[in-house]
């Protein structure tokens, strides 16, 4: 039973010692986005959360920290619950993701490489993802902003065309469609 064991234990570790030479390797960029996406798609968010890079992850959870010194009595989500996702993509829609353009070798610190994704219904894509130097990270699209959270002040409105408004208001009282919101139909039909 023992040289069992004791040749179980040196395979182990000839294998652990083999998949250590290259970190950004297991798991990969494609394995760490694909994973990601599996999380969020199961609303596995607190595995998901930890799959983003940690800059952006800051910025997700940086109006929680104004809160809490504003109400400090408040009961705040958990810093995962703050990765709220809209419309997630199937996992299992993604025909290939490729590293675009391919990894020469292993990657420095800090380096971001772009995933292209493809989809079975020709639809394509791409992720950024970050190395960490000890592991890869979903970087969150920059044009991600989070609100600042002014308590005593208003969000300045949008600008429309006050005509825009009278044609809409017009428009709902003959119960015609609104042309802001297709479909939606005076009480009245």
């Amino acid at each position: 039973m023992w040289p069992c064991f004791g040749l179980i234990l040196v395979a182990v570790l000839v294998l652990s010692a083999c998949s250590s030479d290259k970190p950004w390797e297991n798991p990969g960029a494609r394995e760490t986005f694909q994973t990601f996406m599996m999380d969020l798609w199961r609303g596995n968010n607190e595995a998901a959360f930890e799959a983003v890079l940690p800059a952006d992850r800051q910025r997700l959870t940086a109006p929680m920290v104004t809160l809490r010194e504003v109400l400090p009595d408040m009961t705040l989500p958990e810093p995962h619950e703050w990765l709220v996702a809209g419309r997630v993509d199937s996992p299992f829609e993604l025909r290939r993701v490729e590293i675009d353009p391919p990894l020469g070798g292993a990657p420095a610190e800090g380096q971001r490489i772009t995933l292209k994704l493809q989809y079975h219904d020709e639809r394509s894509g791409q992720a950024t993802m970050v190395w960490s130097g000890t592991r890869w990270h979903v970087a969150l699209p920059q044009a991600l902003e989070v609100p600042a959270i002014g308590l005593g002040t208003r969000a300045p409105a949008q600008a429309e065309a006050p005509e825009a408004d009278a044609v809409e208001a017009e428009a709902v009282e003959d119960g015609e469609e609104s042309p802001k919101t297709p479909g939606a139909r005076s009480d009245d039909e």
